[in-house]
C-alpha cells in the first residue's frame, strides 16, 4: 500500500453497510486507503493511531452519536474533513451537523457510489487547500514569530528560555500524542507563552518564569503577562488561535482561575490545557527533580487538569531539569568554543553581568554571532557549561 495515500474513515453501527461501502469504492483503493469503525468511541481509537484525512459517520448510533463525534473530531483534529451520511431526513438533524460539527457535506442514505467517490474526492480537494494554505501562512508568519523570538531573547532570557522548552517539549509529546501532531498553533503559542514580560521590569518577572514562586498562576505579574502577551499575539493576522490560547494557558480544567470567567473543561483551548500541564511539571520538577513525586503532586490537585491529557503527558513529559548522562555530554567551553546545537547548561553573561542568552537554549547562528561579537567588544565571563549529543 502506498504509504502517502490519504485515509478515509467510516463509521456506522451497522456492519453489513460498512462492507457494502467497502465493496462499492473497491476500484478506489489505488486512490485512497479505507478504515472502517462500527462505534464512534472505535473511531477516535482509530484517530488516535492513525491520520485520515476524510471521516463519514452515521447520524444515529449508539453511544456517541455521529454529531457528537465530528464536534470531538473538530476539536481533536481541526484538519480532518467531516462528512455525516444518514438516513434520516431531517432537516434540523443536517442543520445541527453543519452548526456544531462543522460539516463538509451532509448526505442522505441510501446514496449512490458516485454522489459517495465524488464528495470523498471534493473533501481530499479540501484537504489540500488547507495544506497549502497553512504551509503559506506558516511561511509568511514565520519571519513574525522568530522577530518576536529574537526580542524575547534580548529583554528577557528567562521568559525566553521558558518558551523555548515549552515549545520543544509540545514538538517532542506531539511524536507520542495524536491530538498535538501538526498542531503548529500550539507550537507558537507555547514558544510566545510569555512575551508579555517584555512589558514588565525583569525584577517583577524572573521569580514568575523561573518557576521559584509556588504562587505564580494567581500572581498579578503573572495575569499581566498573560494578558499583554494575548494581546499582543492577538493583533497579529492570523494567529487569533494563538493569542487565545496564550490568554488561557494558566485557567484550572474545572473552570476555575485566571481568566474569571465560565470558560471551563473541553471549552478552555486544546493548547491551554496542554501549556497548563506543562508549565507546572515545569515548576514542580525544579523543587522535586523526581518524576514519581511530580506525578504524584499534579495527580492530587483535583479539576485542575484535564484528566486525559494530564494521564497522557506525565509519564513521558521531557525533564526541564533532567540529563540523559547516557547519551550527553557536560563540557565547560570558551566562548569562541561554542558550536551550533551545543545547549547551554549556564547563561551566557557579559562581562558586567548583562544575561545574554539564557541557559536551556539550544544556540543558533543568531545566538552563536551575538556571543562572539559580544566576546570581541565587551567581554564574556567564562567558561560556559553546555551538553553536547554524543
Amino acid at each position: 500500500m502506498n504509504e502517502k495515500q490519504p485515509t478515509i474513515l467510516f463509521v456506522d453501527d451497522e456492519p453489513l453497510i460498512l462492507k457494502a461501502i467497502e465493496n462499492s469504492l473497491f476500484r478506489k483503493r489505488k486512490l485512497w486507503s479505507m478504515k472502517f469503525a462500527t462505534s464512534g468511541q472505535t473511531a477516535l481509537e482509530i484517530l488516535d493511531k492513525a491520520a485520515c484525512a476524510v471521516i463519514i459517520s452515521d447520524m444515529r448510533m449508539p453511544g456517541i452519536d455521529g454529531i457528537q463525534l465530528l464536534q470531538k473530531v473538530k476539536e481533536r483534529y481541526p484538519n480532518i474533513i467531516r462528512v455525516m451520511l444518514t438516513g434520516t431526513a431531517d432537516v434540523q438533524t443536517a442543520i445541527d451537523a453543519i452548526n456544531t460539527g462543522e460539516v463538509f457535506r451532509f448526505l442522505s442514505k441510501p446514496t449512490t457510489t458516485k454522489t459517495l467517490s465524488d464528495t470523498i474526492e471534493a473533501a481530499l480537494e479540501q484537504v489540500r487547500l488547507i495544506e497549502a494554505e497553512s504551509r503559506l501562512l506558516r511561511e509568511t508568519l514565520t519571519g513574525t514569530v522568530n522577530l518576536l523570538y529574537d526580542l524575547m531573547a534580548s529583554i528577557n532570557p528567562e521568559g525566553h528560555k521558558r518558551g523555548v522548552w515549552l515549545r520543544d517539549a509540545v514538538r517532542e509529546l506531539a511524536q507520542s500524542i495524536a491530538v498535538l501532531r501538526g498542531r503548529w498553533d500550539i507550537e507558537v503559542a507555547a514558544l510566545l507563552s510569555q512575551i508579555g514580560a517584555i512589558s514588565l521590569p525583569p525584577n517583577l518577572t524572573d521569580h514568575h518564569l523561573s518557576g521559584i514562586d509556588e504562587q505564580h498562576e494567581d500572581s498579578i505579574s503573572q495575569h499581566k503577562i498573560i494578558e499583554t502577551g494575548s494581546d499582543l499575539v492577538g493583533r497579529i493576522p492570523y494567529l487569533g488561535t494563538v493569542s487565545k490560547i496564550i490568554h488561557y494557558q494558566d485557567k484550572r480544567f474545572d473552570g476555575k482561575g485566571f481568566p474569571n470567567d465560565s470558560v471551563a473543561g473541553e471549552k478552555i483551548p486544546l493548547g491551554a490545557r496542554v501549556l497548563k500541564i506543562l508549565h507546572d511539571f515545569r515548576k514542580y520538577d525544579k523543587e522535586c527533580k523526581n518524576r514519581y513525586r511530580v506525578q504524584t503532586r499534579m495527580r492530587a490537585v483535583p479539576g485542575m487538569y484535564d484528566p486525559a491529557l494530564l494521564e497522557a503527558i506525565l509519564p513521558i513529559c521531557p525533564l526541564p531539569y533532567g540529563v540523559d548522562t547516557e547519551t550527553h555530554r557536560h563540557l565547560k567551553v570558551r566562548a569562541d568554543e561554542l558550536r551550533l546545537g551545543h545547549k547551554l547548561l549556564s547563561d551566557v553573561k557579559t562581562a558586567d553581568n548583562v544575561v545574554v542568552v539564557g541557559a536551556g537554549n539550544r544556540l543558533s547562528p543568531g545566538f552563536l554571532a551575538r556571543i562572539r561579537n559580544l566576546a570581541e567588544s565587551t567581554g564574556i565571563q567564562e567558561p560556559i557549561s553546555v551538553l553536547v549529543a554524543d
